[in-house]
């Protein structure tokens, strides 16, 4: 599918925020960035749509052949045909020009990826403040700055020293898509297909894309992903090379992050840098939304403040799929045998599936979240994660420590009120020894619940259980999807 014929998918939030803006009675000045690919210039291009607007798309060009264009662009919008090379003497002129066009209905000037502006002629800001302070603020005009460079709008656009400081009315980082709009994309595919494509694309629309839905998952994972000539073949490194100085350090990171290693410690003993670096190291990669620290359940605010707790893990699921399969077999596909690293993957221990799983999970947290939103748990609920901690237990005899993992937990408004879950996704009915590990993991006192989400389904066992104990609920992917995808964010 071509990416013209795709329709416009989420973004109900956002959009909604700066409509709400743009329906201001005052002038609006307003900053909307986040990583490249995400989504910024789609979501202004349909914000823009039935309102007047100027839209300008920095590039990476000279001070000089900048202005020209967007004077062109500028002076096109009340003329469809400018005479070539007309072009204003300063920026100072041509921002002038755009007030001078507001009217009656409130006029969007829109400049996309403005670091691009600035970075040849960094007087821009201070011309801007200067404009803003004494006209533009003043016109019926909402100004929309956009950035894909995390580490320019931390110290430069938001910073104290910025000469944009305070004229900023807002400021909102754009986030990959969730779950319940990314499988949007994939109308036609099984429930199952559906998480497992966004097990391997995540949210990141531009990704999301390249899939072609009237081909299996696995025939777009060998042509989208795994041949030399695909479209996201060479995606991450891009990433990388266009976010960070070193990328190769920061690959060395990722790769240790995705063998397993997701304790602060294990992560630095692997990589060989200094507490201090992977510090720093560790916290743009969380910036950019490569990786995300994760804490359990009840680990206190305070807790987390000590860089040694919580784990690393990889949030971008492509980054995950890359790491896992095609990172490891890069020669292979280095000399164009996509099948083999297809064998790889299908041979997989637990194969897709196993990979799969972590994003399941995500799909029943955002569930909870969901049925909680309609009132339709037992309780409401104040927070959902994951836990991981030890038991104490009796082994032959002998009493024993063992470390527990549960995919799921969430406290009610009340005291001592708790949903745990165990996440399945195996193309196996689920039975009564899940529930039963389940409960044996369990170290909470009080009303507990116990959720069983499944891919295949249930087994006689466990729905006679269920039937009996409201207090044991099972969920399908198919309840888990449907509920989600009825109600985007």
């Amino acid at each position: 599918m071509d990416d013209n014929d795709m329709p416009f998918i989420g973004r109900k939030y956002e959009m909604d925020m700066l409509n709400q803006r743009y329906n201001s009675n005052q002038a609006e000045f307003f900053l909307l960035y986040g990583r490249r690919r995400v989504g910024k210039t789609e979501l202004l291009m349909q914000f823009c749509e039935d309102k007047p607007s100027i839209y300008y798309y920095c590039d990476e060009t000279t001070d000089e052949a900048q202005l020209s264009v967007l004077s062109q662009t500028i002076l096109s919008f009340e003329h469809d045909k400018v005479h070539y090379g007309a072009t204003f003497a300063t920026w100072a002129d041509a921002f002038m020009a755009v007030g001078d066009l507001c009217g009656d209905k409130k006029l969007v000037f829109v400049l996309d990826e403005f670091p691009y502006i600035v970075k040849n002629n960094k007087s821009i800001l201070s011309v801007l403040q200067k404009l803003w302070d004494l006209e533009l603020c003043h016109k019926n005009i909402m100004i929309v700055i956009t950035g894909s460079t995390m580490s320019f709008i931390k110290k430069k656009l938001l910073s104290q020293e910025n000469p944009l400081f305070g004229r900023i009315d807002g400021h909102y980082k754009l986030e990959p898509l969730p779950f319940s709009d990314a499988i949007q994309f994939f109308q036609d595919y099984s429930d199952e297909d559906k998480i497992i494509a966004y097990s391997i694309l995540g949210g990141t629309p531009y990704y999301l894309k390249k899939f072609n839905p009237k081909w299996t998952i696995a025939q777009n994972i060998e042509n989208v992903i795994l041949k030399k000539d695909a479209s996201l073949y060479d995606m991450v490194n891009t990433v990388l090379r266009e976010e960070l100085r070193e990328p190769s350090v920061f690959n060395r990171i990722i790769e240790v992050i995705a063998q397993g290693e997701t304790v602060f410690n294990n992560i630095k003993n692997k990589t060989k840098l200094s507490t201090q670096k992977l510090s720093v190291y560790l916290s743009r990669l969380i910036e950019l939304g490569i990786i995300v620290k994760d804490y359990s359940f009840d680990i206190s605010e305070t807790d987390k403040t000590n860089e040694t707790v919580g784990k690393y893990y990889l949030a971008d699921n492509f980054f995950r799929f890359w790491y896992r399969y095609a990172f490891p077999n890069k020669k292979l596909l280095e000399q164009r045998k996509t099948g083999k690293v297809m064998d790889i993957i299908k041979t997989d221990a637990g194969g897709i599936h196993s990979y799969a799983s972590k994003a399941f999970e995500t799909a029943c947290i955002d569930y909870i979240n969901e049925m909680d939103r309609r009132g339709k748990l037992p309780f409401g609920v104040l927070y959902v994660g994951r836990y991981w901690g030890k038991i104490k237990e009796i082994v032959d005899g002998k009493p024993k420590t063992s470390p527990v993992e549960i995919d799921l937990v969430a406290n009610g408004e009340e005291q001592n009120q708790y949903i745990l879950g165990e996440c399945k996704f195996k193309n196996e009915l689920l039975g009564e020894d899940e529930l039963k590990s389940l409960r044996a993991k369990c170290t909470f006192k009080g009303e507990i619940y116990y959720y069983l989400f499944s891919l295949a389904g249930f087994t006689k066992g466990i729905e006679e259980i269920a039937q009996r104990d409201h207090h044991v609920v099972l969920v399908t992917a198919h309840d888990v999807v449907n509920c989600i995808q009825d109600n985007p964010v």
